[in-house]
């Protein structure tokens, strides 16, 4: 059997700037319910969602868009001739918002250009007055080049993914069309809401003024004579049925309301927070509760609960959990105390009262309601940082331990010493020789798996030239040479496989980087005579 429903779409109405935009929220609020459209909303696409799109099922808000629509939503909007709406915004924020320091650099923003006939143009309002249209709609292909062409290119694919769009010029036609999509009947015209006051039309400003807006928003009308000749290339609009007087197929729905029990036994008659209504984080909040007991109460619970902005239940506590017993009151008034530590992220916060008679095993409701008393919280903030959470912080820099330390040797000041040199040796011979390093810098000689720093050295001949350049390698210790040490070890000489009177340069090597003699290393020559083992070479 079929029945009356709430309205079960998904729609985002991306509320453009003096639009009309209002207006429309307002209708369809009446027409579906509270719990079904949100009220006119600020933020980003993604949050947008994110936050309401499992609560409302059409989505009204001025959008700062950070990715492409999302596939599941209908997605409508509202144009205006970019100089009208130019100069509708100016005036609306020169004569009609509040004069309150939120909005004071918007006001003088506006006054400032009025009265410069656009030559004054503060940074404030900047994004507000200049091609608003075009970087709000280039931002869902993510385009952020300063090639105009482009970006105007960008904003029409935008719209072209959009379900509705329609013009302020013909505002009935978007009601029949967002009508038809909502399945309401067509209002035909509807109550304005939030109008610009004393602002003059387009004819009646100065042509200075007005070439400098059409200067300021060129992109804007570009995208706007395009978007027309959508509307034009697609025909009139076909005639449709009256359909002012048939009733819409959907259920009004109001969103759930506060939980509020009331009884005659207990009449709350103030409930009010000490201070300000706005604290800081680690602050007292003090919440007194005056009430009237019209009878005895033979054993009395009172609790306080906070929830935050999503309705979510952030804390609650009573007397019972606090292992407090108020029992037998007499018939009278009193007065009732909260202490709570505002130990709350930063938000805005709700706090509510509960009373209820303990009997036998069980609980009587007494009164409850889910919301008296409003606050917010803020933290203190000693230095800027992102993000919704202000966390103590701290960033220390260390160096990393031995073994990770970058492996290439910049520079190498220290020297190579053999402790005893030989003074003879057999071709081809092979010994062992105790060698000292000593490490004069800052930074640990060791290397690593690919480039390890080893002990090696040169051979020269008798008149200075390198008979062999190649020496045998030996590892350092296990650890290599710290900074500012020296170590002792052992290394592996082999002689020259030719007889004669050489030179033996002991040095380190980083393989496949270079000789750390280049770099700065000290190294001794040692004088050796290289024999066949049964002759010596005359001196």
């Amino acid at each position: 059997m079929s029945r009356i429903a709430p309205f079960s779409g998904r729609i985002v109405f991306d509320h453009l700037g003096k639009t009309g935009g209002m207006a429309i929220t307002s209708w369809l609020t009446n027409a579906l319910g509270a719990g079904t459209v949100t009220p006119d909303l600020n933020g980003n696409h993604s949050e947008l969602l994110r936050g309401y799109g499992g609560l409302f099922p059409i989505i009204s808000a001025h959008i700062i868009f950070d990715g492409e629509l999302d596939p599941r939503y209908d997605y409508i909007t509202l144009l205006r001739d970019p100089v009208d709406r130019v100069l509708s915004w100016l005036f609306y924020a020169e004569n009609t918002v509040p004069d309150t320091p939120e909005f004071q650099r918007h006001k003088n923003g506006a006054r400032n250009f009025l009265q410069s006939n656009g030559e004054i143009v503060d940074d404030e309002i900047r994004s507000s007055i200049s091609n608003y249209y075009v970087e709000h709609f280039a931002q869902i292909q993510r385009f952020s080049s300063n090639i105009f062409d482009g970006k105007v290119a960008a904003a029409l694919q935008s719209l072209s993914d959009f379900k509705i769009v329609g013009l302020y010029e013909d505002y009935s036609s978007f009601l029949s069309d967002v009508s038809d999509l909502v399945c309401l009947p067509d209002p035909g015209t509807i109550a304005t809401v939030n109008p610009t006051n004393q602002r003059p039309k387009v004819r009646e400003i100065s042509p200075a003024l007005r070439e400098r807006i059409v200067e300021l928003n060129q992109l804007d009308i570009r995208l706007y004579e395009e978007v027309v000749g959508w509307k034009v290339s697609a025909g009139q609009r076909q005639s449709r049925k009256d359909v002012t007087s048939v009733a819409s197929k959907w259920q009004k729905y109001e969103p759930v309301r506060d939980r509020v029990i009331t009884t005659p036994d207990i009449t709350i008659l103030t409930a009010a927070l000490r201070g300000e209504a706005v604290v800081f984080h680690g602050d007292l909040l003090t919440f007194d509760v005056d009430f009237f007991l019209s009878r005895q109460v033979a054993d009395l619970e009172m609790g306080v609960h906070v929830f935050d902005s999503d309705r979510r239940w952030a804390f609650g506590i009573n007397s019972s959990l606090l292992d407090q017993c108020h029992q037998d009151l007499p018939r009278g008034t009193y007065r009732v105390i909260h202490h709570l530590v505002a130990d709350l992220p930063a938000g805005s916060y709700t706090a509510g009262f509960a009373f209820s008679e303990k009997v036998g095993d069980g609980v009587r409701d007494l009164a409850w309601y889910d919301k008296l008393c409003e606050f917010e919280v803020h933290h203190r903030v000693e230095r800027p940082f992102a993000g919704y959470a202000n966390l103590s912080a701290e960033i220390a820099l260390t160096p990393l331990a031995s073994g990770l330390e970058s492996p290439v040797v910049e520079y190498a000041y220290g020297s190579v010493a053999l402790r005893t040199p030989p003074v003879e040796m057999v071709s081809g011979e092979h010994v062992r020789l105790d060698v000292e390093i000593t490490n004069h810098g800052d930074r640990r000689w060791i290397g690593d798996g690919s480039c390890p720093v080893r002990l090696s050295y040169h051979w020269l001949g008798i008149e200075g030239e390198m008979a062999v350049f190649d020496g045998e390698r030996s590892s350092l210790p296990d650890g290599g040479v710290p900074a500012w040490k020296a170590v002792m070890t052992s290394m592996s000489v082999v002689a020259p496989p030719v007889p004669g009177r050489y030179t033996l340069v002991p040095t380190l090597v980083q393989e496949g980087l270079g000789w750390l003699e280049e770099i700065g290393l000290e190294t001794a020559a040692y004088t050796v005579v290289v024999t066949t083992g049964c002759e010596v070479l005359p001196g």
